[in-house]
């Protein structure tokens, strides 16, 4: 009995009538004498327990093995942590392709040409010229009708003008009538240079009295041809109706010469703050990352943003220059109004026409990048330096003057990514560099090895044993909220060294040759159908526990299990979002798995077998040499078994160097059996089964019994029925053993 409890083995009680007897010491009579005695009176064994029960879980290589429920059903249970490496190959990579924008000034707005303007006068034409009368009347002198002989030129002072190149918009000219008459038309025809640009006229334009009036020079760009200005002049004519002189003569007078939505495509002048845009995009990469709605977002953990090389080229400086990015947003809300906006101004104004680059660079930890469709917009605004104001100079300007800068957006590091990411592969074991990016479940470091030492002893001893249920569960937190496939391969190996797989069947069969072929075994490439693959879908949540069972209905898990494994390797490859769903990958990674493996006792026997060999010196017991001998021998077995499990057994008893001696029973003595108990509908113990065994010693066994040295027990175990059973902690067996010896003591 205590090497059936050393051993764990808990079917063959069979082992116990001979393994619990002592075997006499010499005899000390003279005479022919028959002996009776109890060997083991009757004694009771529980299944599972402490010391004295058929398995003694308090031994080392038990401890922690096997779990009761609350009816005392049996379950052989091994929990195994796993511990898989940084899982950082299944955050995407988030690249944007740096983009080179230039943005060019325009068409460029004129206003003012003068710093008379509304001060003073632009230019003037006095009375005798206009009018050519031969002498000047004075106030209250009757005027005839008249007009003028002949046009007047007036040059303009356009101090603030040197020259434009105009492609829309018009001229406004103001005149003040200082005449000292009412004026009935004034024709003026304004000039570039000595090239005529267009006449307006000015209707009843009374004493004393100021009208503006709009010379078009350009009504349909793209269509109507440029028009190029340049030493403004004009020639004006009059012509009045005959009136008194309301005062003495004076002048006629342009009070100012301005723009109206006057655009040029080339200006050298003094030109007011200028204000141009532009837009763009940045196109983040798709191959690992994909922004298909509004609400897809990448938080940045760590990366840059650098506005580099900006260059101005415009003959202005820039005073402010913002740049913003709609889609790169600052927590904690997020929304369209916490986008990033970049502005150089004051200090950080950008020079004129500079030629020492200027560069901003922003960190994004902390951001959200919002791209819808692939796609991150940005925006520019800038504005320059108002020349009117101060003593500054004129300046050239071109529509196609531009600035220039780069956008590049560097080292990115996601924290948390909410879309559809690609699919991310990541090997799930420790992979060692001379094994090339494949894993091999022979490698001394990469598999992941869990070791069921319990087992190693009944598989050293049983066969045929058919258990009718197990799983494997693997039990995870993760914060990962999306789909993740494992294609993994569990190599169980027994106490001789045979090596099985846990195939998967059905849905969790593997068909795919990527990533299979990344799984080896001794360098070759493990069959399909011998990995599993494993559909996880966590919620994302690290604080939620969550399990996916691997049992019959999805494996071959029961063949597994049947051979005894006595330990198991594992190794596997993750693919995350193998249908490209959208979901959260947060960073780092958060899968830690628990493997724990389930084997209830609720198993099948038939033609199952049991083998021990133990140490069993007889060499005390008379020969047929000694004085004494062994005339006969029997022992009577009672049992009442209320486990099960039925035994027919067998003895061997082995010399000194293994060889068989003799075996019982043998066929004249008939079988020793053991009745398994009844059985419910359940399959557990539902009675006792009650039986006795009387074994008859031969003489030529009798002869030779003080030979033994080992006994060799063989078993062959029945379940009732041939049936699925299920153990009971408290299942018990009621054993007793009595022997009948008769013993000669031989006188010479």
């Amino acid at each position: 009995m205590n090497s059936l409890r050393r051993n764990g083995l808990i079917l063959f009680l069979s082992a116990l009538f001979f393994i619990q007897c002592e075997t006499p010491g010499e005899p000390d009579f003279s005479l022919s004498t028959r002996v009776d005695a109890p060997l083991i009176a009757e004694t009771r064994f529980q299944f599972l327990g402490g010391e004295g029960s058929l398995i003694d879980t308090t031994s080392g290589n038990y401890q922690d093995l096997f779990s009761t429920d609350g009816d005392a059903f049996i379950t052989l249970i091994k929990d195994e942590t796993f511990t898989f490496p940084e899982l950082e190959d299944l955050v995407p990579v988030l690249a944007v392709d740096a983009v080179s924008l230039s943005a060019e000034v325009g068409e460029i707005d004129i206003t003012d040409f003068s710093s008379q303007n509304q001060n003073g006068s632009v230019g003037e034409a006095n009375f005798s010229d206009l009018t050519g009368l031969p002498a000047a009347p004075s106030q209250g002198d009757p005027v005839p009708g008249g007009q003028s002989p002949f046009p007047i030129n007036i040059s303009f002072d356009t101090d603030y003008f040197v020259s434009a190149s105009i492609r829309q918009g018009a001229v406004r000219i103001t005149i003040q009538n200082s005449l000292g008459l009412n004026i009935d038309t004034l024709t003026l025809t304004l000039y570039s240079d000595t090239v005529p640009a267009g006449s307006v006229e000015f209707l009843n334009l009374t004493h004393n009295s100021e009208q503006t009036e709009e010379l078009v020079l350009v009504d349909n760009p793209g269509v109507d041809p440029e028009v190029f200005l340049t030493a403004l002049n004009a020639d004006v004519e009059i012509s009045w109706s005959a009136q008194t002189m309301q005062d003495d003569p004076g002048s006629l007078i342009v009070r100012d010469v301005s723009g109206s939505s006057l655009r040029a495509s080339q200006v050298s002048a003094r030109v007011p703050s200028q204000s141009f845009t532009f837009g763009g995009t940045v196109q983040p990469d798709t191959q690992e990352f994909l922004f298909t709605t509004p609400a897809h977002y990448a938080e940045i953990e760590s990366g840059m943003l650098l506005i580099d090389n900006i260059i101005n080229s415009i003959d202005l400086e820039i005073s402010t220059l913002q740049i913003s990015f709609p889609g790169i947003r600052q927590g904690p809300a997020f929304s369209d109004a916490d986008s990033l906006v970049i502005l150089l101004d004051g200090a950080d104004a950008i020079p004129a026409n500079n030629t020492v680059p200027v560069s901003r660079t922003t960190d994004l930890s902390g951001y959200r990048i919002f791209a819808e469709n692939n796609t991150l917009e940005y925006n520019l605004l800038a504005e320059t330096e108002n020349t009117l104001e101060g003593t500054n100079s004129v300046r050239t300007l071109n529509e196609t003057d531009r600035v220039d800068a780069d956008i590049r957006i560097e080292n990115l590091i996601i924290s948390e990514a909410f879309g559809v990411p690609a699919i991310q592969r990541a090997l799930l074991n420790d992979n060692d560099p001379d094994n090339g990016d494949s894993l091999d479940l022979q490698n001394e470091t990469e598999p992941e090895v869990i070791d069921i030492d319990g087992i190693r002893d009944i598989s050293e001893k049983l066969s045929g044993i058919e258990f009718s249920d197990a799983s494997l569960d693997l039990i995870y937190t993760s914060n990962i909220g999306l789909p993740v496939s494992i294609t993994g391969a569990f190599q169980g190996e027994d106490a001789d060294g045979n090596r099985f797989y846990l195939d998967g069947t059905g849905a969790n069969s593997v068909t795919d040759a990527e990533p299979a072929n990344l799984l080896l075994n001794g360098g070759s490439e493990i069959p399909l159908e011998n990995l599993i693959r494993i559909d996880l879908n966590p919620d994302g949540d690290p604080a939620q526990e969550e399990t996916f069972r691997i049992d019959n209905s999805n494996s071959g898990i029961i063949d597994f299990f049947n051979q005894l494994p006595v330990s198991i390797r594992f190794i596997g490859v993750s693919d995350l979002n193998r249908e490209q769903e959208e979901g959260v990958i947060r960073n780092p990674v958060q899968f830690q798995p628990d493997l724990r493996l389930s084997v209830p006792l609720s198993l099948r026997a038939e033609n199952a077998t049991f083998s021990d060999t133990t140490s069993q010196d007889l060499s005390n017991l008379p020969g047929p040499d000694d004085d004494a001998v062994i005339e006969t021998g029997t022992l009577d077995i009672r049992y009442s078994n209320g486990i099960p499990l039925g035994f027919e057994l067998e003895l061997e008893f082995l010399d000194e160097n293994g060889n068989v001696l003799t075996t019982l029973p043998s066929q004249s003595t008939g079988m020793i059996l053991f009745e398994p108990a009844p059985v419910d509908l359940s399959g557990a113990s539902a009675g006792v089964g009650e039986g006795s065994n009387t074994v008859t010693f031969t003489r030529e066994q009798l002869d030779i019994l003080n030979q033994t040295r080992q006994l060799r027990i063989f078993a062959q175990i029945e379940s009732a029925n041939g049936e699925e059973v299920r153990i009971r902690e408290t299942d018990e067996v009621a054993l007793q053993i009595s022997s009948r010896f008769t013993i000669t003591n031989q006188v010479n």
